[in-house]
């Protein structure tokens, strides 16, 4: 099945529930942050130099998102 997205808009709202749900697990790890700093940390990280990802890779990618990852990145 073959899924396109005519914008990036359209793609982060079809990605909402995997990234609640990675937000609501790194609440229960003590780390509060919305579903927009979780895409944002992925766009400029890991998917800075990546070209046709596939709905199952970029789903896999949030899941995959480390507390270490995101206290990086919110540290700057």
């Amino acid at each position: 099945m073959d899924m396109e997205f005519g914008s990036e808009e359209e793609l982060y709202k079809r990605l909402l529930p995997a990234l609640r749900s990675k937000v609501r697990e790194l609440k229960l790890a003590g780390l509060i942050i919305k579903e927009e700093e979780i895409w944002e940390i992925l766009k400029s990280k890991t998917w800075k130099n990546s070209q046709d990802l596939s709905i199952n890779q970029i789903v896999s990618d949030i899941f995959c998102l480390t507390i270490e990852e995101v206290e990086s990145f919110i540290r700057g």
